[in-house]
């Protein structure tokens, strides 16, 4: 009659010195990358600018904005970095730094090891060093008009941030050149140039010292035009490949040096879209990819080229259709090497009217929590010491 109510006991004593274990291995691995991501990373957020820090290996992320669903868009102005390698969000909270804003421009200055801002409504200029964690306005006098929307790279053989386009109360065709060490923005007078245009794309081809551009919506609609710039000779050329992507806008794109391509992907032309387009400049030739995984149609998402690791790197976007409206918040890993993309962890916001994550999602296995090892060996091993101790205490009892 005793029997019973002993096991029952021991059985439930088992199950304390288990969980015990489990909490306090998982305890010691509180400090591990998927623990650290999932707990600190940005918010879900739209038209934010991001750029890849090669000296300091950081993707830089500032400001944007989130859909509240109920008073409109809230702008942001917050710093984030984001280091691959420990897959590590950290929020820098720099005690300067620009008013809430969206729709504006980033570049990376590889020569100065500095971050350069433009527009998003203030006609600012503005520069982030990492090293010190501070943002500097910049007093530069003469400078492009109010714009969002506009497209920016950084020249690193000229040493110029080049923009041009953008939205104010028109649709723009500036065409202006900044000098981060003389600190004068110039402007650029081209017999020939693109159509006035917002929510397009420009990469710097460094293998062949080109600025490519694609698309955009102009007051003609949204276009599939492909073009290059030559800093050097101050001229555009429009390239007219066979079969370029559909139509679109804000969509985002990266220029991949070591397989010496273009790669796009998103935007909206009619509907959302979620297509990877490759492009070759030496074949002037789009190629569009076909896969399995990839991220949700999205417009306005930030895709940086993490040259450090050989990645893309996207992060956040907006997703509008006829039954949901989101602002989305996870990150996903474009590699070169096979063309595929990873899903690496995920924010979606809670003001959302559906699922906005792909339906075709897979988890980055580094930052999946799963029972280590060690955690698994821990528990078993505690186990067969309670065991042993159960068996020669009924020996006693016998």
């Amino acid at each position: 009659m005793r029997a019973k109510p002993k096991n029952f006991g021991e059985v439930f004593i088992l199950l304390i010195v288990i969980n015990l274990v489990f909490y306090t291995v998982r305890a010691d691995l509180s400090d591990t990358t998927a623990e650290i991501v999932q707990g600190t990373s940005p918010r879900d957020r739209t038209m934010h600018a991001m750029v890849f820090d090669s000296t300091n290996q950081q993707t830089i992320l500032f400001g944007g904005s989130w859909d509240t669903l109920t008073s409109g868009f809230q702008h942001l102005d917050d710093t984030w970095a984001y280091n691959y390698n420990d897959n590590l969000w950290t929020d820098l909270a720099p005690t300067t730094h620009p008013s809430a804003r969206d729709s504006h421009a980033m570049v990376y200055d590889s020569t100065a090891n500095q971050t350069i801002l433009f527009g998003g409504g203030p006609t600012e200029t503005w520069v982030f060093k990492f090293p010190s964690n501070t943002w500097t306005l910049k007093s530069t006098g003469t400078s492009p008009p109010s714009l969002y929307n506009h497209a920016m790279v950084f020249d690193p053989v000229n040493q110029k941030v080049i923009l041009f386009g953008g939205l104010n109360e028109k649709i723009n065709d500036e065409f202006w050149a900044y000098d981060p060490v003389t600190n004068i923005w110039t402007e650029l007078n081209p017999s020939i140039k693109p159509e006035a245009r917002y929510g397009h794309t420009m990469v710097y081809d460094s293998t062949n010292q080109k600025i490519i551009l694609f698309g955009g919506n102009s007051a003609e609609g949204y276009r599939d035009d492909t073009w290059e710039y030559d800093y050097t000779t101050n001229s555009w050329n429009e390239l007219n490949p066979t079969s370029p992507p559909g139509s679109r806008y804000l969509h985002s794109m990266i220029y991949d040096p070591i397989n010496d391509k273009g790669i796009l992907f998103g935007g909206f032309g009619g509907n959302l879209l979620s297509e990877t387009w490759l492009y070759d400049y030496n074949t002037n030739t789009w190629e569009i990819l076909s896969l399995s995984v990839s991220p949700s149609p999205r417009t306005c998402a930030t895709f940086v080229y993490d040259s450090i690791n050989h990645k893309g790197i996207l992060f956040g976007g907006y997703l509008s259709t006829e039954n949901s409206v989101a602002t989305l918040g996870d990150l996903w890993i474009y590699h070169p090497s096979n063309n595929s993309w990873i899903l690496r962890n995920t924010q979606v916001s809670s003001n959302t009217t559906s699922t906005a994550t792909s339906s075709t999602s897979t988890i980055d296995i580094e930052s999946t929590d799963f029972l280590t090892l060690r955690e698994l060996l821990s528990m078993f091993v505690v186990v067969g010491i309670f065991r042993a101790y159960l068996g020669r205490k009924r020996k006693i009892l016998k």
